[in-house]
């Protein structure tokens, strides 16, 4: 046994021994894990050591570090501060704390697998799908037998199910009672529903075909010589049909009594035509939605324009929002020849209409002005119709491109609706910029920066907060030992009652399973409860996938949050309906993922038509020409030695990459293949999340000398530029070779406006250059002074890379814009510059509805990556 593998055992031991004592934070009794690390501390533990993967190592480090007090004296506790992850000394704090959230997050969704693995060992379900109820179950004779003797079967060879009408659900139910299958409490009540009232869920078996009557039903003793008597004393059989077929011309009133008589259903046509009852609409208004009748004959329309939304059933009809797709709905009522309830067709126009002028004012560049009390600035045109869209509609994403003046389009928003106190969420470094914008934009109005770990009262007469996104997500002791997790801050906010809430950068809220993520989710819908603003401000409310997009329409109150069901306030309905909907689900050995994008035209269409969404580019200020563009460095500028190096670590990387493929194809004994080769390394994404960057640090390194002359000749040239890099050598390379000005992290806010304030006023002589770091600097900043950037280190997202951009081509930009991309040849460059144009694709058919030509899986950047090289390695092998 080697080390490693002695080190893995001794944590597999280490968090066995806490999943031993843990009951999963019943109680809270200092045993074990907490409820927030239960799921995932028992999973680990229970996967033998030979399964283990460096993500469950990783994450076994972390709670063997959290719970060390309960393992005093166990040797694992030696193996807190081990380095597990190769690279380490060449790596960012960021980039290893990334790599541990990657590592939770890897274990996180293994143990959901695992227990829905268990919880479905069945394979067993009942379901209803609109008017039906399926049943499936594995292949049994007796199983198969007894669920023939369930009245209206029918078998879907296809799907493997049973299908039987509603009238019929009790007794399935009883079929799955008596064999352990699940069904859930929403189908039972559905079940007690049709049992109070089974006519209304039982489809009709008595209809008008041509000049007769038609009587569609199983064998019912005494019906025939009841038909034949009301015909004449003619049989009225009808063998090819199966049916029996009555002349319209018979006696109507007694073949009414005989409908009653022998419980048969008549359609809408046949009540008509015998006079039994009013005749019902098929379509009516309940609240904001429509009900359907389950008559109505268009059910498989309903669901396909459903869209992410779930419909559900009121006794037996299909509910559905107005909002949902009303032009479409309104076709189908027309074409169907539907009977619409009162105020059916009104709704639907309106809602038409409304949507209309959604789309419109979604993109408007300019409008009738906004008169704004207080106001300390003035708006520019397009600022007008965003101020009155954002008063009309109150919850929305106002992803104007960078440097459109978001932040003055929000505050002015917010003193036209006079929706104060406002409370802004933004980056820690930001807060001073929001101080000075707000003071400016709104004079005379009280500022309260919320600062500090440690939450305090809220002053009463406070009309501004401003909070940093660390406070936001401060927690708070638990009142009770079995209490979910609570914010310090979002309580005392909460208390304090805002009327409006800004999330800067709202993109940064993306991730469900964050503590700021989960604090904004509690602060944004508390504020929609009262009518307040919400407003999530991101020129790339998409970085790199549609999922990103889900936690902030939690946020803004359009989604329900995961594992709670949606209200009709939930435009975009539940949680999973969205992930399944719009990002391209795929199913694999572990689960489902939603790293792709799916349905991208009708996500783009939906949030702008329903009003939440505005979004306008830089035409709409007439900013100056503006290109990314990526020029590929002549090798000979490169650093030779560095190179040498890069060469040296990427072919430890390309044989690591065939290594782990050909020891999974000789495991499995075949040859390896492009699908083998991805689920190893997604299996593994976290070490060639390492590895890219290690390979990423040092093309930084080889590109001093290149990009240095680069940034040279356009000052000697009269220029000043913008350098953006990300690791903190190569930032600090170039910042002390022209002049020392950066925005980076360890500045303070003071330090770095400081910097950017010479940059922007002082001559070129002596503030010809500003190094910025991508993760210290992509937002926030202005850097107009330059009209050249150059982009010294690649980054993962083409989000960052525009937003990096973005700082020098923005309000106060006269000139053409060029943001140069150097790369190196035939490396790790231009595989990144290769799949940072594929995301981008993505990103622009959502937030632009931009047509992408095919729906597919997105996989991660370095998973991706690994798999280019694996190509070459494959290849060459």
């Amino acid at each position: 046994m080697t080390t490693t593998d002695a080190h893995w055992g001794t944590l597999h031991e280490a968090v066995s021994i806490l999943a031993g004592a843990c009951d999963y934070a019943y109680e809270r009794d200092g045993a074990g894990f907490s409820s927030a690390d239960a799921g995932i501390g028992h999973f680990i533990a229970e996967v033998p050591l030979a399964e283990w993967i460096l993500e469950y190592v990783l994450t076994s480090q972390k709670l063997v570090r959290k719970y060390r007090r309960q393992l005093t004296g166990h040797p694992a506790l030696d193996l807190i501060n081990h380095k597990f992850v190769p690279a380490t000394d060449t790596m960012t704090d960021e980039d290893i704390e990334a790599v541990y959230i990657g590592a939770r997050e890897v274990a996180r969704r293994g143990g959901e697998v695992h227990r829905a693995r268990t919880r479905i060992a069945a394979g067993s379900s009942v379901h209803v799908d609109g008017t039906t109820v399926a049943l499936s179950f594995p292949y049994d004779e007796e199983l198969i037998e007894e669920s023939r003797a369930i009245p209206g079967r029918s078998y879907d060879r296809e799907t493997k199910a049973n299908h039987y009408p509603l009238t019929s659900l009790s007794a399935v139910i009883a079929f799955a009672d008596r064999h352990g299958i699940r069904v859930d409490d929403e189908t039972r009540t559905l079940a007690t529903a049709v049992d109070a009232n089974p006519r209304a869920y039982a489809d009709p078996n008595v209809t008008v075909d041509g000049k007769a009557f038609k009587i569609v039903c199983p064998f019912v003793d005494g019906l025939a010589p009841a038909l034949r008597t009301l015909n004449g004393n003619k049989a009225t059989w009808d063998g090819p049909s199966r049916s029996h077929r009555l002349s319209l011309t018979c006696d109507r009133g007694a073949f009414a009594a005989l409908l009653g008589k022998f419980d048969l259903v008549a359609d809408d046509d046949v009540v008509t035509l015998l006079g039994l009852t009013a005749v019902e609409p098929h379509v009516t208004l309940d609240g904001s939605a429509l009900l359907i009748a389950a008559t109505s004959g268009i059910n498989d329309a309903v669901y396909d324009l459903r869209g992410s939304n779930r419909v559900t059933t009121v006794n037996g009809a299909l509910r559905i929002g107005t909002h949902v797709a009303p032009a479409e709905l309104l076709a189908h009522f027309t074409t169907a020849g539907l009977r619409l309830g009162d105020g059916v067709a009104e709704a639907l126009a309106n809602e038409i209409d409304t949507q209309a002028r959604n789309r419109a004012s979604a993109t408007a560049e300019t409008g009738t002005a906004v008169a704004v009390p207080g106001l300390g600035v003035d708006l520019f045109p397009h600022q007008h119709p965003a101020v009155q869209h954002i008063v009309d509609h109150r919850r929305l994403i106002l992803a104007d491109d960078m440097g459109l003046g978001k932040t003055i389009t929000a505050l002015a928003s917010v003193a036209a609706a006079d929706s104060f106190p406002v409370v802004i969420a933004c980056k820690p470094d930001l807060i001073s910029n929001w101080h000075k914008e707000s003071a400016r934009a709104l004079p005379g109005r009280k500022i309260y920066t919320a600062a500090g770990m440690t939450a305090r009262d809220i002053p009463a007469d406070a009309e501004i907060v401003i909070i940093g996104f660390t406070a936001l997500a401060a927690l708070a002791e638990r009142r009770t030992r079995t209490a979910a997790d609570r914010y310090t801050w979002v309580e005392k906010i909460v208390e304090f009652g805002p009327q409006a809430f800004i999330v800067d950068e709202g993109h940064l809220g993306k991730n469900e399973t964050a503590a700021r993520s989960q604090a904004m989710a509690k602060i944004g819908p508390a504020v929609a409860a009262v009518d307040g603003l919400v407003l999530d401000l991101s020129g790339t409310p998409l970085v790199n996938r549609p999922r990103e997009l889900a936690q902030q329409l939690v946020m803004l109150g359009y989604l329900a949050e995961e594992g709670e069901t949606a209200t009709d306030a939930h435009l975009f309905g539940e949680f999973g309906g969205f992930l399944y909907r719009y990002c391209g689900p795929v199913k694999n050995d572990h689960g489902t993922t939603f790293k792709g994008h799916s349905n991208l035209a009708e996500l783009h269409d939906r949030l702008k038509a329903w009003g939440l969404y505005i979004r306008r580019d830089e035409s709409a200020l007439d900013l100056p020409p503006f290109s990314i563009r990526m020029l590929e460095l002549d090798p000979a500028l490169l650093d030779p030695d560095v190179m040498e190096e890069y060469r040296e670590a990427e072919a430890n990387v390309l044989a690591y990459i065939l290594g782990s493929i050909q020891k999974e194809a000789k495991a499995k004994g075949a040859e390896p293949t492009a699908e083998m080769a991805r689920a190893v390394i997604s299996a593994q994404k976290a070490v060639h999340l390492v590895k890219q960057n290690h390979l990423r640090q040092i093309l930084g390194r080889a590109k001093l000398p290149a990009v240095k002359a680069l940034v040279a000749e356009q000052v000697s040239a009269g220029e000043k530029v913008m350098i953006a890099a990300h690791h903190a050598d190569v930032v600090g390379e170039y910042a002390d070779s022209f002049g020392g000005l950066t925005i980076r992290g360890g500045q303070s806010a003071a330090e770095k406006d400081d910097d950017k304030l010479a940059f922007q006023t002082a001559p070129l002589t002596d503030a010809p250059v500003i190094t910025v770091s991508i993760g210290a600097g992509g937002v926030g900043h202005t850097l107009t002074a330059a009209r050249i950037g150059v982009q010294a280190e690649l980054c993962w997202t083409p989000g960052e890379l525009k937003q990096m951009a973005k700082r020098i081509h923005r309000i106060g930009q006269d000139r053409p814009v060029d943001y140069i991309v150097p790369v190196v040849p035939n490396s790790n460059d231009t595989l990144m510059w290769a799949m940072l144009g594929g995301k981008q694709l993505v990103l622009d058919a959502v937030i632009d509805g931009v047509e992408l030509s095919e729906d597919r899986d997105e996989e991660d950047g370095a998973v991706a990556i690994a798999m280019a090289m694996a190509q070459t390695a494959l290849a060459n092998a």
